[in-house]
């Protein structure tokens, strides 16, 4: 996919984002006056729009930025690596995998960091893009980014009632639709005639990106195997018998992730350009334990299918 069709993508999927979130607040509105079931689509507007900013990460790396291409890389992948965390927790508790106390606060604090990482990405993003982007934007994208990073710290440090939460809802669910629908229409002007014209753009190759996707799978294929088998068992799709022997054969399964996490986030690391030991050591602070949570989520759901829960 050349340059171009990339900001392309980024401009549709921000009016998705603008679209679902619009979504979010009416449902949101009719889960209070009207019925809890609008709860529900509430939470899958949120999934659709929270999902529908990877594009734009993508199409907002191709247009460049101020600061060195390593860290650029880093943030980029640490951001897609959030959203698509974020997103498959909210997958998880909408189609109701989650169901006990101990899981809901895992995938509760998972979620958190997830939109911690998404608002440091989102407003550090805004604040060093290239001069395409207009200043109204970039106040709106900080604004956006600041609002999620309180919605994530706010949960962690009192859930859903802390002020935080609150006040950091109205920059997640407000203003990053306005800023999206803003956006779109800004990515297919100046965004794609500074990504013809500009120098600063810098494209990923095509190996470079096949080692992300790849460090990624051998680093996630653990957990969301687990999942996967979860909502196999609990939809009586597949019928596994409890036995010591299928037990150990789990647990076995379960601790390869301590060799296969490592392995994945290096090779992303090293793909994505990753060079240095300060951008290592942010990459790794970052990633193993956002990793380690999920890890701890899908084994737990995968517990609970088989009647053990811990």
């Amino acid at each position: 996919m050349g340059d171009s069709n990339r900001v392309r993508l980024a401009a549709r999927a921000a009016y998705v984002v603008a679209g679902a979130g619009l979504l979010g607040l009416v449902t949101a509105a009719l889960s209070v006056t009207v019925g809890q079931h609008f709860g529900t689509l509430n939470d899958a507007a949120l999934l659709i729009m929270t999902l529908a900013v990877a594009p734009i990460m993508l199409g907002l790396y191709e247009l460049g930025r101020r600061m060195p291409i390593s860290l650029a890389r880093l943030s980029l992948s640490a951001g897609i690596a959030a959203v698509s965390i974020w997103s498959i927790v909210q997958l998880a508790l909408i189609v109701g995998l989650v169901s006990s106390y101990y899981l809901d606060e895992a995938a509760f604090a998972i979620q958190s960091v997830a939109a911690v990482i998404i608002g440091a990405w989102l407003a550090g993003v805004n604040l060093l893009a290239g001069p395409w982007l207009r200043p109204v934007l970039r106040g709106l994208g900080v604004l956006s980014g600041i609002g999620l990073l309180g919605v994530g710290v706010g949960s962690l440090l009192g859930g859903t009632d802390h002020p935080l939460t609150h006040l950091g809802g109205v920059g997640y669910q407000l203003i990053l639709p306005i800023w999206a629908a803003l956006l779109g229409r800004s990515l297919l002007t100046e965004g794609l005639a500074s990504g013809r014209g500009a120098q600063e753009v810098v494209v990923m190759t095509v190996k470079s990106w096949r080692g992300v996707v790849g460090g990624a799978f051998i680093a996630l294929v653990v957990p969301i195997s687990y999942l996967v088998a979860a909502v196999l068992m609990q939809n009586g799709i597949a019928l596994v018998v409890p036995t010591s022997s299928t037990s150990e054969t789990f647990t076995g399964i379960a601790l390869s992730e301590i060799f296969l996490g490592p392995i994945g986030i290096l090779i992303v690391g090293w793909s994505a350009g990753i060079r240095g030991a300060i951008a290592w050591l942010a990459l790794i602070i970052t990633a193993v334990p956002v990793l380690a949570f999920v890890w701890f989520l899908c084994v737990a759901t995968l517990s609970g299918a088989l009647g053990s829960p811990f």
